[in-house]
């Protein structure tokens, strides 16, 4: 856990335009680190930042008192129950190929980027892929009967069966599987495929012996799985890489919240077409069997219209929608509302591209109008939701479409060897989950057809899920698909 410091303690402050004496800032610093929690000064600046004091410059007494609020304020815990961030306030890291660790990104993010971009998101999600590969049970070297990751440049001259991994590539001669220092040309057309989605650019296994200078694959695999709790464990838990992660403290109070409302309800809509009056009316169904015991949350997720409309059709539509929503009162007072545009909604991008960014405010002010007390969020896709202490990951995209029109092998679901089917056991059995979630990526397609996967190089990094979220709701082909991790 970070040290906290006056200096930084005064910077903190400083944010808000308020001066902390020497004093105070040595007070909060020794009531951190007498209860062990870093984060308290952060508690006291989001509590400030929402309610602001009436002085500018705080003594040791007026420290004492937000000390003592922010600890017996339920509104502290209330806050950090059910969270959303926008693809803007996705906390920025870049892993560090050399440290093998995640570092933060101070610089801003261009839409655009610049002519490295491409090459060190190809060479950082490699390297990710394989340290994580390198620590999965898989590959124990104390072992007996489990294989060893060879690297490319290691097998000329090798005798044996060898199990590398690389990036499949294509060639005018064929297939050709890469890493960053060399690449072999292989050929899978004895191979068995195991489950998964194989595009131009894949971060793939094969298992194979080098024969005549071409490596000839007996198994083509993605790369295993990764809990959450063993990628925290190897990270050493030091990174938010999700966002909005409560200090020691507020977990606690968090679990307890958990346990006494263990029966609290999300929902998840899609195609959520506002312009159709059967949507209405079949969430006015819901609703009204919800009206007395209101859910946490409901997510919204677009297409927002059937068909493309003008500015003035969607403030109907919002409008109408609001006109529903203010007949259950009860819903609207505790119930948080989020809105995840979909890819053909207006959205003001420039160009299709990923994160989207959220529908503008001017089209959904009617709705704004009518819920003027609710907890309405209009967020970017994809966006993240931190409940207590779980994350979810809502992404509106059928990218599964968009790599089966890239795929390079044909798909398969059974077919899983002894080695790999423990690993794997609780994957799911649609190829773009169970991609996904070997990847540690929402945007599988690696940056070889960036224009078909939608997303610039520069901000692919906000598309990232390591370590695996508890939840990841995607819409694929016309279905909500989760891809779980362990518990």
């Amino acid at each position: 856990m970070s040290t906290v410091t006056p200096a930084n303690v005064a910077a903190k402050f400083r944010s808000l335009g308020i001066t902390v004496t020497v004093k105070a800032a040595r007070l909060l610093c020794a009531q951190a680190a007498a209860n062990n929690n870093a984060g308290l000064v952060d508690d006291i600046v989001e509590m400030l930042h929402k309610d602001p004091p009436s002085v500018k410059v705080v003594d040791e007494k007026a420290a004492a008192e937000w000390v003592s609020r922010v600890r017996r304020d339920p509104e502290a815990v209330r806050t950090r129950v059910l969270v959303v961030f926008s693809a803007k306030e996705f906390p920025k890291y870049t892993f560090n190929t050399a440290r093998s660790c995640f570092e933060k990104v101070t610089a801003p993010l261009s839409m655009s980027g610049n002519a490295n971009d491409k090459m060190t998101v190809m060479r950082e999600r490699f390297f990710m892929v394989h340290q994580r590969v390198a620590r999965s049970k898989l590959f124990l070297r104390d072992a007996n009967d489990r294989p060893e990751l060879s690297r490319i440049e290691s097998l000329c001259g090798s005798t044996g069966s060898k199990v590398v991994l690389g990036v499949l590539s294509t060639t005018q001669n064929g297939y050709v599987l890469e890493d960053p220092n060399a690449f072999v040309p292989i050929d899978i057309s004895s191979a068995k495929i195991l489950d998964g989605m194989f595009t131009e650019g894949s971060i793939v296994l094969a298992e194979g012996y080098l024969e005549d200078g071409v490596f000839r694959a007996t198994l083509l695999a993605q790369p295993p799985a990764e809990s959450r709790t063993a990628s925290l464990q190897a990270l050493g838990g030091t990174a938010d890489l999700f966002g909005g992660m409560p200090t020691p403290e507020i977990t606690l109070l968090l679990n307890q919240y958990e346990e006494e409302h263990s029966d609290a309800q999300m929902f998840f809509f899609s195609e959520f077409q506002l312009d159709c009056p059967q949507v209405l009316e079949r969430f006015d169904v819901v609703l009204k069997g919800y009206a007395d015991m209101p859910p946490e949350l409901i997510v919204l997720m677009g297409n927002f219209c059937s068909k493309p409309c003008g500015a003035a059709s969607v403030q109907a539509a919002f409008g109408a929608l609001g006109d529903t929503l203010r007949r259950y009162p009860k819903i609207v007072a505790t119930t948080t509302f989020v809105f995840v545009p979909g890819p053909n909604d207006p959205c003001g991008n420039p160009w299709p591209s990923l994160p989207q960014p959220p529908l503008p405010r001017f089209m959904v002010q009617p709705l704004l109008d009518s819920l003027l007390d609710a907890r309405v969020f209009f967020v970017t896709n994809p966006a993240r939701i931190r409940y207590c202490n779980h994350e979810i990951v809502v992404f509106r995209e059928d990218l599964s479409s968009k790599m089966r029109r890239s795929l390079l092998l044909p798909t398969a679901t059974n077919q899983l060897t002894k080695h790999v089917q423990k690993e794997l056991e609780r994957a799911r059995k649609s190829p773009y989950r169970k991609t996904a979630a070997c990847r540690h990526h929402l945007q599988p397609i690696t940056p070889v057809p960036t224009a078909a996967a939608g997303a610039t190089a520069a901000l692919v990094l906000r598309l990232r899920s390591a370590p695996l979220p508890a939840a990841a709701l995607c819409r694929c082909r016309r279905l909500l698909c989760a891809v779980l991790r362990d518990a």
